[in-house]
């Protein structure tokens, strides 16, 4: 008899196993519940939740199934507390037979055949993944013929494809990572009125109760909400020069503003109702990027994030600048080429943020933001700036008037001094400082779109210049008409 294997197995057998005895069973699971009924929430109490309402909410299961790779096509099954008795694998402290449990399962189910399955573990609270337990579980994976392994804790990463641990990854088992705050915002977006919203007004009722547990303190779910040690030894390091490339503390700096990097994009995306991507997807791993980001911090003194914002004007660039202490948000507009002068293409772009701050919702924001925008022209054939104040708008009309400008960059600069290195209050002031950039400016204005062709009736005309001379010959023809 061949080693059994999870996908592959028709599910009739799947059922049969789990009802035979429990010393022959390859596999032992429980049945994911909704409400279930255990004695506290803990990991295993999260886990039926989420798994259970993946079984429930056709969209849910969509959009969390896009994220790893999963095929929508048939059904699907949730279990937890799964294990796998007569597999030999290592758990954290020696190598022993089975069980060892993992949190949750999916089997996804076409033509009566395990097709593709899902392994999951979670972590709740403080709770941080394990560096030997998921090398064990991904063992597993591999054993039982399961492609994906899936974490959710609340650790951020930069995105799903990367893990919070440095470790190998294993042949033949793709590794996903979500934080609790990333299923959250998935719940919350299916539930806000856009083109994903879930159409069954029974689903709806029960993604509402899934998303108030999910809120709810006892779960546990948190945000990323504090800087650490390496962050302000490394902003104290810029200023004093006193850093090299080898310097710890920017590991630590740079952790953290990917950790803000990614909550800040779901709390966009929770307020937007549509995910936020802020992947620099060059990178496969997170060890890669966070050496990228060393090296660029390292040299150019600032980080940098990028948030591409569906029918936005352009992603919205934001920098942290160590030397100056402040946040730098940016957007690229396209300004209209039809127009012949300079000074016409920045007044198009002007009448749009006069536009802006004479809003009513936004008047009072604008006025406090207004002396901290800064227009950048980008010009045709010339490197150097003339970046000036938006308040200096007549001055930069006057220095532009001899270049040929393509797009103008807008900017909100907002010097933080001292909050700048401090853990909490560096948060606040950076996701104030995007929010109001972003509800100001970005979702007011619009690119320039170049028109469409203007026809020649004359020369599109289908007829040839006989059918042209004919249809004169019939109208001087015509009698005239009868005088009134």
């Amino acid at each position: 008899m061949g080693k059994f294997k999870i996908v592959g197995c028709p599910i009739s057998e799947f059922d049969e196993m789990l009802k035979s005895a429990s010393d022959v069973r390859e596999v032992e699971v429980r049945e994911a519940r909704l409400i279930p009924a255990m004695k506290k929430i803990d990991e295993l109490f999260l886990a039926s939740v989420f798994l259970s309402s993946l079984t429930l909410i056709k969209e849910f299961r969509a959009i969390f199934s896009k994220e790893i790779g999963l095929s929508r096509a048939g059904s699907i099954r949730a279990y937890t507390e799964v294990s796998f008795p007569k597999l030999k694998v290592f758990n954290e402290n020696n190598m022993k037979k089975g069980p060892l449990r993992i949190d949750g399962m999916l089997l996804q189910i076409a033509n009566g055949v395990i097709r593709d399955a899902a392994l999951f573990e979670m972590k709740m609270g403080s709770n941080e993944l394990e560096e030997n337990q998921i090398v064990a579980y991904q063992n597993i994976a591999r054993e039982m013929g399961i492609k994906r392994l899936i974490t959710i804790s609340n650790q951020f990463v930069p995105s799903p494809k990367c893990c919070p641990l440095n470790i190998s990854k294993v042949k033949d088992v793709d590794l996903y990572h979500f934080s609790w705050r990333n299923i959250l915002v998935m719940g919350s977006i299916l539930l806000t009125d856009n083109d994903l919203n879930i159409s069954d007004p029974d689903q709806v009722n029960i993604m509402k109760e899934v998303m108030a547990f999910f809120r709810h303190p006892y779960a546990g779910i948190s945000t990323f909400d504090s800087m650490g040690k390496g962050w302000m030894e490394t902003v104290d390091g810029i200023r004093a020069n006193s850093l090299n490339k080898d310097s710890v503390c920017m590991v630590g700096a740079i952790q953290d503003w990917l950790e803000e990097e990614q909550d800040l994009a779901l709390k966009l995306s929770d307020s937007l109702g549509l995910m936020i991507d802020c992947n620099k997807r060059q990178y496969s791993v997170l060890q890669e990027r966070i050496d990228a980001e060393k090296k660029f911090l390292f040299q150019n003194r600032y980080l940098e994030s990028q948030f591409k914002i569906r029918n936005a004007v352009s992603p919205m660039t934001v920098q942290a600048d160590f030397s100056t202490r402040r946040i730098r948000c940016i957007i690229e507009v396209s300004v209209p080429q039809d127009k012949k002068t300079a000074a016409a293409r920045l007044n198009w772009l002007n009448k749009q943020l006069e536009g802006c701050k004479q809003k009513k919702a936004l008047e009072k924001e604008f006025t406090r933001l207004e002396s901290k925008i800064w227009l950048d022209p980008v010009i045709k054939g010339h490197r150097a700036t003339l970046k000036e104040p938006y308040s200096q708008f007549e001055k930069l009309l006057d220095s532009t008037k001899n270049y040929e400008i393509k797009a103008v960059r807008i900017s909100l600069e907002e010097d933080l001094g001292g909050k700048f290195s401090q853990s909490r209050k560096f948060i606040e002031e950076y996701e104030k400082t995007v929010f109001g950039f972003y509800n100001c400016i970005v979702q007011n204005v619009k690119n320039w779109e170049e028109p469409a062709p203007k026809m020649d009736i004359k020369k599109a005309s289908p007829m040839t210049q006989e059918e042209v001379s004919s249809e004169s010959i019939v109208v001087s023809s015509k009698p005239a008409t009868e005088k009134f």
